[in-house]
C-alpha cells in the first residue's frame, strides 16, 4: 500500500474499504499489509523512489500484490469501490 499522509483518497480507502469485514479477514488471513508512506516520515524518499523505479508511477494510492518471492502479481492505482471490487482485486 503506497500511501501518503496528505492523500485524501488513501484515507477514504482505509476508512471505507479496509474497514469492511471481508477485507479485514483477507488482510488478517491471506496478506501482509505493508504501508509505504511517500510524503513524510523517515523513509519517504526511499519509498517514493521504490514506487517510481519498480511500479513506474507516483500516483496514490497504489496497491500492489507481490508473491512470496517478491514478484508482482497485480497492481491498482486509485480508489477501488465498492468493497466487493477491492475484494476481487485481492483475490
Amino acid at each position: 500500500d503506497f500511501t501518503g499522509y496528505t492523500c485524501v483518497n488513501c484515507r477514504w480507502m482505509e476508512e471505507n474499504i479496509f474497514s469492511h469485514p471481508q477485507i479485514i479477514e483477507k488482510f488478517k488471513n491471506d496478506f501482509k499489509l505493508v504501508q509505504f508512506y511517500t510524503d513524510g516520515g523517515d523513509k519517504a524518499a526511499e519509498n517514493r523512489s521504490l514506487q517510481i523505479s519498480r511500479f513506474k508511477t507516483v500516483a496514490l494510492p497504489l496497491y500492489v500484490i507481490l508473491d512470496s518471492e517478491n514478484n508482482l502479481l497485480t497492481k491498482h492505482i486509485g480508489i477501488l469501490k465498492p468493497a466487493e471490487d477491492f475484494l476481487r482485486f485481492l483475490n
